[in-house]
């Protein structure tokens, strides 16, 4: 499946983060579905991955009528361990791409 322009500009989660994203993913499956928009992958990129690597189905949530910047922002920006820099780098090209 492919990501959303608009969070290709959200950094990965780390190696050792995603391995443990992984480990809870195997033992509880997956909590919160993976958020799609013309069926790219707005938030999810770990889980959706996740999901692949364990052979096990990824329950999607798609979403209409929504800015993709606005969702990128709201579901990823604030909530990940970035640094204040990449926070506002991200939010300004995400203003730049005007999606």
């Amino acid at each position: 499946m492919e990501v959303h322009p608009c969070l290709k500009l959200v950094p990965e989660m780390p190696g050792d983060l995603f391995q443990r994203l992984k480990e809870d993913v195997s033992g509880l499956g997956v909590i919160n579905p993976i958020v799609l928009l013309e069926g790219k992958i707005l938030d999810g990129r770990a889980r959706y991955r996740a999901c692949q690597e364990l052979g096990i189905e990824c329950p999607v949530r798609s979403v209409e009528n929504m800015s993709p910047s606005d969702c990128v922002r709201s579901m990823n920006v604030y909530r990940r361990h970035l640094s204040e820099d990449q926070q506002v780098e991200i939010r300004q090209q995400l203003i730049e791409i005007r999606y």
